[in-house]
Formats: C-alpha cells, sequence, structure tokens
C-alpha cells in the first residue's frame, strides 16, 4: 500500500476554485468538498492513460 502525505497543502489561488473564488469576502465555504492536497501519483497517472485514449463517454466495468 502507497503512503500519501495529506500534510502537503496546494494553493488554489487563481484556479477559479468555486472553494476559495470568493476569498477576502465574509463567506464560509462549507457546501463545497473541493480538496486542498494535490492528487496522489498514481490518480494522475490512470487518468493520462485514460486521457490517450480520447474516449470521454460512460464505460462499464470490465473483467480486467
Amino acid at each position: 500500500m502507497k503512503v500519501y502525505n495529506f500534510d502537503k497543502v496546494i494553493s488554489r489561488d487563481g484556479t477559479y476554485s468555486a472553494k476559495y473564488n470568493n476569498k477576502g469576502r465574509e463567506i464560509i465555504p462549507l457546501s463545497v468538498a473541493d480538496m486542498d492536497i494535490p492528487v496522489a501519483d498514481f490518480m494522475v497517472s490512470e487518468l493520462s492513460v485514460a486521457n490517450q485514449k480520447g474516449i470521454y463517454g460512460y464505460t462499464l466495468l470490465s473483467d480486467d
């Protein structure tokens, strides 16, 4: 099992994040489950593989 660093916080400034787009206002964004940590490396790799196929529709699970 891979260990993941949940202590590394990323800045969402300038990313049009729904959670932080109102930064500086008197608003606490409690309704948005936007993560403040980077995506795990294995997920980025798997998404890259899927992206290279160029198919973005709904699919069924395979036996693989």
